[in-house]
């Protein structure tokens, strides 16, 4: 297996399967999941959401690509037909990679894509869920048992209450069936006090020369997302759960039921801590 010169399995701690809804906030959080050594990505499934799965498959692969990080196998999830999303046409135009239809392969179902990928792995998984819970309820609900290998879910939810929100909305059933599992989750809110990302946020890590940042840079400085950047109204949602996988200590806890625990920035003074170790974390060893 061809691995990154910025990955070192000798350093690995965590085997993860990433599922993203193609958003902005997806795309710094894989970027920042990407860069670390210790994180061995075994997966990426796309699920409805900020785009619909087969555009976000399209953009995994195009960043992937970019990155050279072509092993990472990509799978496509199913399609709910919700109704758009405010955000998608800003979502669609986001370049997360030299566009390359013609070279696009033929993404795997991401039901399939996970159960092989938690079936054939020999330690347990974490699944970082940055959108819906369609593609895990549906493995879950195939091959029950197949639970067992997943140490934890990551979960962002961008409210406390998490029968609210963008990623429970979703896919409500789905989000009901999972978080009923009995399989431990940690939710990732970044209510009440959100991280701006804004000029101060590109500024603060312009100097990290690795390829993941500079995707991030480039992407928030050009085209569509410059303007959002400029007018500071976009925050740090799901790429809080890196944040969170690696400083655990700058969360709040709130235990709201067995095995599910709501982690978020009390006050100011820890979202100032969580932006300075965002500069932390891109700063790969």
């Amino acid at each position: 297996m061809c691995l990154s010169a910025w990955a070192h399995p000798e350093e690995e701690r965590y085997r993860v399967i990433i599922d993203t809804d193609g958003a902005a906030d997806d795309l710094r959080a894989i970027c920042m999941l990407l860069s670390r050594p210790e994180i061995r990505v075994l997966a990426i499934v796309s699920s409805e959401g900020a785009l619909l799965p087969e555009e976000t498959a399209g953009k995994i692969h195009c960043l992937l690509s970019e990155l050279k990080r072509e092993e990472i196998p990509v799978g496509t999830g199913r399609t709910l037909e919700n109704p758009a999303p405010g955000w998608r046409r800003q979502s669609q135009l986001i370049k997360w990679g030299e566009d390359s239809p013609e070279k696009a392969p033929l993404f795997k179902s991401a039901k399939e894509l996970i159960r092989k990928k938690l079936s054939e792995s020999n330690e347990n998984v974490l699944y970082i869920c940055l959108g819906s819970f369609t593609n895990l309820h549906d493995v879950v609900t195939e091959t029950p048992d197949i639970s067992g290998k997943i140490q934890k879910v990551l979960w962002y939810n961008d409210h406390q209450k998490f029968i609210q929100g963008a990623n429970y909305q979703a896919d409500s059933k789905a989000a009901e069936k999972i978080l009923q599992s009995g399989m431990e989750i940690a939710v990732i809110s970044a209510q009440p006090h959100p991280i701006p990302v804004n000029k101060e946020y590109i500024d603060n890590i312009r100097d990290i020369h690795t390829p993941y940042v500079q995707k991030i840079i480039q992407t928030h400085t050009e085209g569509i997302l410059e303007p959002v950047v400029a007018s500071a109204h976009m925050h740090a949602w799901d790429d809080l759960i890196p944040v969170y996988l690696f400083y655990p200590e700058l969360f709040t806890v709130l235990p709201e039921k067995e095995r599910i625990t709501i982690y978020f920035l009390e006050n100011n003074e820890a979202v100032s801590n969580a932006h300075k170790k965002i500069k932390e974390l891109l700063e790969t060893k």
